[in-house]
Order: C-alpha cells, then sequence, then structure tokens
C-alpha cells in the first residue's frame, strides 16, 4: 500500500510539471516537443489510472467516491494528452488551407507505430469506467475509438505497406482492438438491460 502510495505522488508529481508546459506550448509552432510531452503526459495518467483503479477495487478502500472521482479526472487526462499528441502528430503534416491530414498518408512508418499506439491507448482508457453517471456513453466512444484505430491501421497496412510482418507488435494490439470491437457491443447491451 505504501509502494503503490509512493509511485502514485512520484506520478502526480510528473504530471505537476509536464502538463503546464504542455498547455502553453504553442502546437502548430513546436507540434514535435509539445506531442512528445502530450504522450509522456497520456502514459503517465494511465498508468496512474491502473495504480489508482487496484485501490478502488480494493475491500479496504475508504473514500471510494474519492477515489473514483480522482479515477475519473485521471482517465480524463490520459485522454486529452493521447487526444493532444494525435493532433500535434498531424499538425506537422498540415499544409495551408488543407483539411486534417489522413495518418495514413502522411505519417512515416515510426511516426505511424506511435500514433496507432496512443489510439489503442486512448480507446482502452476511454472504455474504463467508475461510477460515472453515464456508463454507456464512455462504451459506446471507446467502441467507437477502437473502430476508428483498427481502420487506420488496415489504411496504414494496406496502403503504405507498413507492419506487413505478422510478428510486428503492433499487430498484437490490432488483434485487441478487433476483440474489443466485438466484445464491447455485449458489454454496453447489459449496461444498458442493468442501468
Amino acid at each position: 500500500e505504501n509502494e503503490t502510495k509512493r509511485q502514485i505522488a512520484l506520478q502526480q508529481r510528473r504530471i505537476d510539471l509536464l502538463e503546464p508546459l504542455r498547455t502553453k506550448i504553442n502546437a502548430k509552432i513546436f507540434a514535435d516537443l509539445r506531442a512528445v510531452l502530450a504522450f509522456e503526459i497520456g502514459d503517465i495518467a494511465s498508468n496512474m489510472l491502473d495504480l489508482k483503479a487496484k485501490r478502488v477495487n480494493d475491500p479496504q478502500c475508504n473514500s471510494i467516491k474519492a477515489k473514483n472521482n480522482a479515477c475519473i479526472r485521471l482517465r480524463d487526462l490520459a485522454l486529452s494528452a493521447y487526444d493532444d499528441f494525435a493532433t500535434c502528430c498531424l499538425t506537422s503534416h498540415e499544409k495551408e488551407k488543407e483539411n486534417k491530414p489522413d495518418p495514413a498518408f502522411v505519417l512515416d512508418q515510426d511516426e505511424a507505430l506511435v500514433f496507432l499506439k496512443s489510439r489503442f491507448y486512448a480507446a482502452r482508457v476511454q472504455g474504463r469506467v467508475f461510477a460515472d453517471k453515464e456508463p454507456v456513453t464512455l462504451l459506446k466512444l471507446s467502441l467507437k475509438r477502437y473502430t476508428e484505430t483498427v481502420e487506420i491501421a488496415k489504411r496504414i497496412i494496406h496502403q503504405r505497406k507498413f507492419f506487413q510482418d505478422s510478428t510486428h507488435s503492433f499487430h498484437q494490439e490490432l488483434a485487441i482492438c478487433e476483440d474489443m470491437i466485438e466484445l464491447l457491443p455485449h458489454k454496453i447491451q447489459h449496461a444498458q438491460n442493468s442501468g
């Protein structure tokens, strides 16, 4: 328990130092730097969310409501950071007066891998429900994120011929996304029936 508290405190300190920088850095001028900060903050918040979620589920847990609220704030921060990362990745490829660039055509292989991972992580975090008033809405948003991630990944694989090797690490994450697309409608239906 003390080790978990110490880890959470350390991660919170990292967020407290990095988040103000991320929000103040101009995303158009310093897109790469802001993207790095955003991905880092998303990962930190996601890891903290996992640690706090374990504590919420602990039968010895006091003040479950406060810990649920902390988990919701961390989930929202992780989503904000991962979405900011994706926007920054595409911002550096924008042309004047052009619509949002398609990641399947503008990202190189390394950028595409990290971009897809950020989308996968955001979908996973979106589906974390903590005493929310609208769990069905969150699950539907998670399903939408998983679906978009699979669509983008398939376009990247087919159009750009990236990640052709089926042993590439993203194929495992892609398989998880596809599994979640199959499982989430059942979870949504269950939440609607029990809600």
